[in-house]
């Protein structure tokens, strides 16, 4: 398959949590379009409490993919993420890098998990490409230190 027609089908989602709280017709809408997500990105919080009303992430995971998303990327909190397609899963530790601004990390965990994924590797590859991106682009303040293909590589 050609690469511009795996980008232009493939949908991807990370809802973000809002601090005020979803109203009733953003969470619906979100839910309505969830089955035609390819991959799904939230945090623990938000699947838990909002989407799928279960606490486990094993228990949210399941649920995500019955809806008929094909792969879940559950972002657990600073340091982990929780990754399944129905066939591979794996749960991954964030790397130890000196922390000095974490803005904009899970958004740069989405975008390096896509291209790796666009590139085509497969989940375990891809989550730990991502992880790679997230932890370069939080050792520094600023798009300036926003991973680049080379130096996740290099990673």
């Amino acid at each position: 398959m050609h690469f511009n027609t795996i980008m232009e089908s493939l949908k991807s989602i990370d809802p973000s949590w809002d601090p005020f709280g979803w109203r009733p017709e953003k969470l619906r809408q979100l839910k309505e379009i969830l089955p035609n997500i390819d991959i799904f990105f939230s945090n623990l919080d938000e699947a838990r409490r909002k989407i799928t009303g279960k606490r486990e992430p094993q228990q949210i995971i399941e649920k995500l993919l019955k809806i008929g998303i094909k792969i879940i990327a559950l972002k657990m909190g600073k340091r982990e993420h929780s990754l399944s397609d129905g066939k591979k899963a794996t749960r991954l530790t964030a790397f130890d890098v000196n922390i000095v601004d974490t803005t904009g990390a899970g958004d740069t965990f989405d975008v390096g998990f896509v291209i790796a994924y666009l590139s085509g590797k497969d989940i375990i590859d891809c989550a730990i490409f991502a992880n790679v991106a997230a932890a370069l682009s939080i050792e520094g303040i600023g798009w300036s230190t926003y991973s680049t293909l080379e130096n996740v590589n290099v990673f």
